[in-house]
This record gives structure tokens, C-alpha cells and sequence, in this order.
């Protein structure tokens, strides 16, 4: 498996991209064969996962390539593969424009 870290930490690493407000987890996987890849995600995330590259299994779904995946709040992103590429991102709830704009003018 190669993984990279972009935002967050996984796997013991932290990611170059750091301090944004909604905490955010950002992976590029790349799986062989047979793996299968476990990330426990807070219980205030949801997850998303884009498969780009061959195909994989979520849980219990099958997901091709270029199809996405979104994962509820708090459940773990869990993946065995044949052989896929994907990223999966996941964060904190981020605000509406309109709460942003109320926000701003206080």
C-alpha cells in the first residue's frame, strides 16, 4: 500500500497542509492486490471516497472507478481491493455561506 497523507494524520503521519478549521483528513491511497485498508474517522466527520483507479469494496460495496463514495458521520472508512487508487477526504461540518455571511458582518 502507498499512502500519502495531504491533510491530517494517518498512520503515524502529518500531512503538509495544517490549520484549517475543519479539521480535515485527506488521503491518497494506492492499494495492491488483496489489501485491505482500515481509517477510523472522528465521530463529527463525513467521509467521501473517490475511486480513480480500478475497483474496491467499502464496507460492503462494490465501487468502480470514477465513482464516489460518501460514508456517514463517525463510520470508519474500510476498503479491500483487487487493485485501486482513491482519495478520501473527510471533515468536520463547515458552515453555510449564508452563516459565513452573518458571521462576517458582526
Amino acid at each position: 500500500m502507498k499512502l500519502r497523507v495531504v491533510a491530517g494524520t494517518a498512520e503515524g503521519v502529518t500531512g503538509p497542509v495544517t490549520e484549517i478549521a475543519a479539521a480535515p483528513l485527506y488521503l491518497d491511497a494506492h492499494l495492491e492486490p488483496g489489501a485491505e485498508f482500515v481509517q477510523p474517522l472522528p465521530a463529527e466527520h463525513t467521509a467521501l471516497a473517490y475511486v480513480f483507479e480500478g475497483a474496491a469494496v467499502f464496507g460492503d460495496q462494490n465501487v468502480a472507478a470514477v465513482q464516489m463514495l460518501k460514508f456517514g458521520p463517525g463510520d470508519n472508512v474500510r476498503v479491500r481491493t483487487q487493485a485501486a487508487a482513491f482519495v478520501s477526504c473527510s471533515s468536520q461540518a463547515a458552515p453555510s455561506v449564508s452563516q459565513s455571511r452573518r458571521t462576517a458582518r458582526l
